[in-house]
């Protein structure tokens, strides 16, 4: 009997609910939901504020260079103890947007397709900044200021150089490229929009421990026996090993390091530097396999940023 008292004292609850609304009833006006930034920003050309709008339009990802730290700083973590000093970043002359644009144009969006930009290829926000720089005071008028170029801070990156984008040397704007590149890459790999392929990892041995005599000091024999199991050497050191040794070996840092060291080949080594490795088999075929993994799967030319 209780049973059934419980489901008529439900269906009365529900009728009375019901009843309550009605036809005359007014459910007010809709929530605005009004866009994170207004475009145009104000002091750049028309020009220029035209593409920018037109960014957006095609990419839904803001290139801002009218901001505060706040806004360029925001991310959804905070910081740790283990930061030192404060970050500062500054706005450029507007009237050089144009020629940001133009680099960004031809040395970031250029080399990707649309479909990949579109899907989270660029950042939902694009600080055009001055200087980006971190400064630690130590008191007395003692400090150490280290000055960035790019940074990646949550699903937003910055992009110091405003003010002397126009006036790069070609030397000078490779450099800036290779570095905004390798920043976006870490950044495309976090976010799983690109993915390293399992044929590069299937063909290296990364459980066995090599052997090496020192940390810096590999004999000959150990050198090429790393070449052999298809390890490159640190791109910017050169160094004649890998560079883990056998000191910090282990399965999940010899990968990380492995595909870090063929995309710093990739991104910035000479045809000659890169081709004088091929002699050894396992270096050619994990080159190649990259390569056309990013190709075939991304429509991706690593090699045509590089160059």
């Amino acid at each position: 009997m209780m049973t059934n008292f419980k489901y008529v004292w439900m269906l009365a609850f529900a009728c009375l609910t019901l009843a309550s609304c009605s036809d005359s009833d007014e459910i007010g006006d809709p929530i605005e939901i009004k866009p994170d930034y207004v475009l145009p920003q104000q002091g750049a050309s028309s020009s220029a504020n035209q593409r920018i709008q037109e960014l957006y339009n095609k990419y839904g990802s803001y290139f801002l260079y009218r901001f505060d730290a706040k806004d360029a700083f925001w991310v959804q973590y905070t910081g740790n103890a283990n930061q030192r000093g404060s970050n500062f970043v500054t706005e450029g002359d507007p009237a050089n947007v144009d020629a940001m644009l133009d680099f960004l144009t031809d040395n970031w969006l250029s080399y990707f397709p649309d479909d990949f930009l579109k899907n989270g290829g660029i950042p939902y926000r694009v600080f055009l900044a001055n200087e980006y720089y971190n400064y630690i005071d130590w008191g007395g008028g003692n400090g150490h200021r280290s000055n960035y170029t790019h940074q990646i801070l949550g699903n937003a990156i910055i992009i110091a150089g405003l003010n002397d984008v126009k006036n790069l040397d070609e030397a000078a704007k490779k450099a800036k490229k290779l570095d905004l590149i390798n920043v976006l890459w870490n950044y495309y790999i976090a976010q799983g929009l690109v993915t390293i392929p399992d044929e590069f990892y299937s063909v290296t041995d990364y459980v066995t421990v090599p052997s090496s005599s020192g940390y810096y000091g590999w004999t000959a024999a150990e050198v090429e026996a790393f070449r052999q199991r298809g390890f490159l050497p640190v791109y910017s050191t050169k160094q004649d090993s890998w560079y883990w040794g056998s000191y910090y070996w282990n399965e999940s840092t010899a990968k990380t390091q492995d595909v870090a060291n063929y995309m710093d080949f990739i991104f910035n080594a000479t045809d000659a530097e890169i081709e004088s490795y091929f002699t050894y088999p396992l270096i050619k075929q994990k080159y190649e396999t990259l390569i056309n993994h990013f190709k075939n799967n991304y429509g991706l030319d690593l090699r045509a940023i590089a160059n």
